[in-house]
């Protein structure tokens, strides 16, 4: 079959009709260092390298900043458990932004200048 249609042809055939469709696929590079994958690969290595720098500081940002344990997600909305009647908060989970208890916010406050 490959010799009969070469160059990346093919035959086609379902219950009406005969097709020879073309599978090539076109790449073009604007910049000459990118037609090779070593280029391509150069080209993207600093971007990359700064893309994942960045993310690991915000993992590591996220980490430090531990979630209350009284702060609960739900679907569209989030409710603080540490209320008596598990009012909506909109601290996020972030102590120093507590909705209802300020020696809470105070706390945390001071955790964070250390």
């Amino acid at each position: 079959m490959k010799e009969e249609y070469p160059n990346n042809y093919e035959l086609v055939i379902d219950n009406n009709s005969g097709t020879i469709r073309s599978t090539l696929q076109a790449q073009m590079f604007l910049r000459n260092d990118l037609r090779s994958p070593e280029g391509f690969h150069k080209a993207i290595e600093k971007p990359m390298g700064h893309f994942m720098e960045t993310m690991m500081g915000v993992a590591k940002e996220h980490q430090k900043n531990k979630l209350c344990e009284c702060w609960e997600s739900c679907d569209h909305y989030a409710i603080c458990n540490g209320t008596k009647e598990k009012e909506l908060c909109h601290c996020g989970g972030d102590e120093r932004k507590c909705d209802f208890y300020p020696k809470k916010r105070k706390k945390a406050g001071e955790v964070d200048n250390d």
